[in-house]
Order: structure tokens, then C-alpha cells, then sequence
């Protein structure tokens, strides 16, 4: 299944209205210029989106079980771009957006997925839409242990939004769990290490979906510093409001463009 696609600025700009995930490197086009980009490049969770929206074209509804996402490389504006998913087994995919005349690889995912859909009732009184950013700025330079946190209500015109960017299905009463992705993205680019952060690398083991209306908590932790390759790992957690795990996993980021990142 293959789709084709060319992204636009309003589109960077929606994700990062939609995720709160400004990082200038997505929106800012003269930070972007004196950057290792030269200009400005899609989310990452972004491109995860859309391309969860071809896996359903291909297989249907389904959840995700887990996902490895990697960029290799930067996907720009206005450059035509194929998104693809190939079965690779009866419950695992290759996703993959690529541009079009290079053929050059910008986002590939594999992920697990099952048909079977988890049964969650609404909540009974939801929280209204937020985000509640985090209490503090992370101190640099960074060490091991440091911490972000950030705390989100999805509501209905949020999903809305996710669909029309993405084409994935809303399942009743529910939020993808990939959706948490964007709130470590948005925690990874704006907060910990902070603007200018490039993410490279995403693993994720979703163990169950998110109810609409209901607070979500999103922590990513730094568990190793490269300085030599300015890099640094992250473990990350997603946790609903009744305090059963949502997401687990780790992030692999470049902080060369974030001032002040290292000693």
C-alpha cells in the first residue's frame, strides 16, 4: 500500500498548534536556516502519524503493540513524498516515507499490531482539553537522572485534528496510544534537552489505549550522554490517571543544535 504526499509549512505548523511541540527546527524558518537542516523539517511524530493512517488502509483498524521508529533523514516541505506499508508477517509491518525522486528514506517504522480492539468505556466526567507544561526549565549542561514531565487531556476535537492530519481512524471513546509519542516528542523538543533537539530514534511498547477526557502523564528520564556525538538516550513512560502503565520505551535524540546542551 503507498500513498503519495508532499507535506506543507501550514501542516508543521497545525502539528505543532495540535502537540504543542514548537521546536523552532519544525516552525522557524531563519532558526531552521542556521541549523545543521538549512530549513525546517516534519515532526517526527508527525510523519508517524500519517503513516499509521496507511497501515489502516492496508489492514484496517487495528492497535499497535509496539513500534521502532528511526529518521535517517529530514523530511523538508514541499518535496513529494511516498509513504508506504508492507506486511511482513500476519501481525507485523515496514512502514516507511520516502521522497519520491531520491528515494532517499525519511522515516521508517516497524511496528506489531493486533485486530483485536480493547473495550474502555468513557469517562465518566472527563477533564477538559489541556496541557500542563512543565513546572520547570531543565538545568544544562545535562547529567544522568534528570527528568521532564508534562500532563495532557486529549478531547474529541484533538483526535479530530490528529485524523485529518494523519488519516487514522478514531476508535470509539479512545486515543491511539501512539498518541503519546507526541507528548515525549513535545517534551524531548521544548523542555529536555529543549529547542533544536533532532529525534533520531523512538521504541515503544504500547500496553494499553487512552481514554478521551482522561489525564495523561508523559516522562522521559535521561539514562546516557554521548558528549563525542552529542547524543543523549532517554527512557520513556506514559501513565493514565488510574496509574496503569500506557506506553514504556526509549528515545535516542542529537542535541548539537541545543544551546548550551553540553559543557
Amino acid at each position: 500500500m503507498e500513498i503519495e504526499r508532499t507535506f506543507t509549512q501550514e501542516e508543521y505548523n497545525r502539528f505543532a498548534a495540535l502537540s504543542g511541540d514548537f521546536n523552532p527546527i519544525h516552525v522557524d524558518e531563519e532558526f531552521s536556516a542556521n541549523s545543521g537542516f538549512g530549513k525546517t523539517v516534519a515532526h517526527g511524530i508527525f510523519l508517524t502519524t500519517c503513516l499509521s493512517g496507511v497501515l489502516e488502509k492496508l489492514v484496517g483498524e487495528c492497535s499497535l503493540l509496539s513500534s521502532k521508529i528511526m529518521f535517517p533523514a529530514p523530511t523538508y516541505t514541499n518535496v513529494e513524498m511516498v509513504l508506504s506499508a508492507q506486511l511482513i508477517g500476519d501481525n507485523s509491518a515496514k512502514l516507511v516515507c520516502r521522497e519520491k525522486e531520491s528515494g532517499q528514506e525519511t522515516c521508517t517504522i516497524d511496528v506489531e499490531f493486533s485486530k483485536e480492539k480493547a473495550a474502555f468505556s468513557k469517562v465518566e466526567n472527563p477533564k477538559p482539553a489541556k496541557i500542563i507544561e512543565p513546572e520547570e526549565a531543565a538545568q544544562k549542561p545535562f547529567s544522568l537522572g534528570q527528568k521532564s514531565k508534562q500532563v495532557r487531556v486529549f478531547s474529541q476535537d484533538d483526535i479530530n485534528e490528529f485524523v485529518a492530519l494523519g488519516g487514522q481512524t478514531q476508535n470509539e471513546n479512545q486515543v491511539s496510544p501512539i498518541f503519546v509519542n507526541a507528548m515525549f516528542s513535545k517534551l524531548l523538543g521544548i523542555d529536555l534537552p529543549g529547542l533544536g533537539t533532532n529525534y533520531l530514534k523512538q521504541e515503544t511498547q504500547y500496553h494499553s489505549p487512552i481514554r478521551i477526557g482522561e489525564e495523561i502523564s508523559a516522562i522521559v528520564e535521561i539514562t546516557r550522554i554521548r558528549e563525542d556525538k552529542k547524543i543523549i538516550d532517554f527512557s520513556t513512560t506514559a501513565i493514565g490517571e488510574d496509574g496503569r502503565e500506557i506506553a514504556t520505551g526509549r528515545a535516542l535524540v542529537s542535541a548539537r543544535d541545543v544551546a548550551g546542551a553540553f559543557i
